[in-house]
C-alpha cells in the first residue's frame, strides 16, 4: 500500500532553450481516479511551481505540492512534496542541480516501510542549439530512510538520456518539438527483488498561434522513478508498466495561459499481480511577470 501513483502532465519541453529574464508561476490539480486498486480509493493533487530566469543565464526552478490518497481500508495519506533546482546557461551547454524533499504521514499505513523524509538530488547536463535540439542526461539518486528491506534504508540510482528536436516555424504552420527520454532505474535492495528497470519515454508539443497541443507516453516498468528533470517524484512500490496521455494549452496573453490536461496510468500495487489504472485530469494556469 504505498503511495503517489500521479502524473501531473504538461507540454514536456526543456527549458534549455527557453530561459528568459522573466518571473512564472503555475498552479494546478487534479482529482485522482483509481480503477482495480486493491487499495486506493480515490484522491486528489494541488500543486504550484515557480520560475525565476536572469540574464539569460541562471534559472531557478521550485516546486510546492500536496497529495490526498484515500485508502480502501479508510485510511488516509498526506503527503507535502518541495523542490528546488538551479541550472546553469554557458555557450550552448547547460548544468543542473536540484534537490527534492518528501513529507507525509505514511508511517500510519506502513510503519517498516514509508518515505517520510525522503530526499532525491538531480544532476543533469546537456548541449544544445536554441529552439531546435538538445542532447544530455540526468543522473538522480534517492534515499528513503525510512524505508527499510531487508534491514537497510531504500537507494535507488536513475540515469535517463534527453533527446529534442525542434522543426517548424512558428508564425506559419507551427512548430513541433518531439523528446525521447529512455531511463535505466538500479535499485541495490529492491522490495520486489527485481533491481534494474528500463523503460523508455516519448512526447511531441506542437506550438501554434496561440496554443500548444501536447502528447506523452512510456513503455516499460518502473519503480522509484524520477521524472521531469527532477520536479516528479514517485515515492511508490507499485510497478508502472505504461502510460499515455496529452494536453491542451492556451495562451491567454503575453502574461497568462491556461491547460487541461489527461493522463492514464496503468500499474501494479505492491503484492499483487493485478493491473490498476490511474486517470488524473489536471487543470492548470501559468502567468508571468
Amino acid at each position: 500500500m504505498k503511495l503517489k501513483n500521479i502524473v501531473v502532465f504538461t507540454a514536456i519541453i526543456s527549458s534549455s532553450a527557453f530561459a528568459n529574464s522573466l518571473t512564472s508561476v503555475s498552479i494546478y490539480g487534479t482529482p485522482l481516479i483509481y480503477k482495480s486498486s486493491i487499495a486506493k480509493k480515490d484522491g486528489y493533487f494541488l500543486g504550484s511551481y515557480f520560475y525565476f530566469g536572469y540574464s539569460l543565464n541562471h534559472v531557478l526552478e521550485a516546486e510546492i505540492d500536496y497529495i490526498k490518497i484515500n485508502f480502501k481500508d479508510g485510511k488516509t495519506l498526506n503527503q507535502n512534496n518541495f523542490s528546488a533546482s538551479y541550472t546553469n546557461f554557458y555557450g550552448n551547454r547547460k548544468i543542473k542541480i536540484g534537490t527534492y524533499f518528501i513529507k507525509n504521514d505514511e508511517k500510519n499505513i506502513t510503519p517498516q516501510r514509508n518515505t517520510d523524509n525522503g530526499i532525491i538530488i538531480t544532476l543533469g547536463y546537456s548541449k544544445f542549439k536554441l529552439y531546435q535540439w538538445e542532447l544530455g542526461g540526468e543522473f538522480h539518486t534517492s534515499y528513503y530512510s525510512n524505508y527499510k528491506v531487508n534491514g537497510n534504508s531504500l537507494k535507488v540510482f536513475q540515469i535517463n538520456g534527453i533527446l529534442i528536436y525542434g522543426e517548424g516555424n512558428f508564425y506559419k504552420k507551427g512548430r513541433t518539438y518531439i523528446t525521447i527520454k529512455p531511463y535505466v532505474i538500479y535499485i541495490p535492495d529492491s522490495p520486489t527483488g527485481k533491481k534494474t528497470y528500463t523503460s523508455l519515454e516519448g512526447s511531441f508539443s506542437y506550438y501554434i498561434s496561440r496554443w500548444v497541443f501536447s502528447g506523452i507516453g512510456y513503455i516499460g516498468k518502473t519503480l522509484f522513478a524520477v521524472k521531469n528533470g527532477g520536479l516528479l517524484v514517485y515515492n511508490v512500490a507499485e510497478e508502472r508498466l505504461y502510460g499515455i496521455g496529452g494536453s491542451i494549452k492556451y495562451i491567454l496573453n503575453k502574461n497568462s495561459s491556461i491547460y487541461l490536461s489527461v493522463f492514464n496510468d496503468t500499474f501494479r500495487d505492491e503484492l499483487s499481480t493485478n493491473e490498476a489504472n490511474l486517470t488524473t485530469l489536471t487543470l492548470g494556469a501559468g502567468f508571468s511577470f
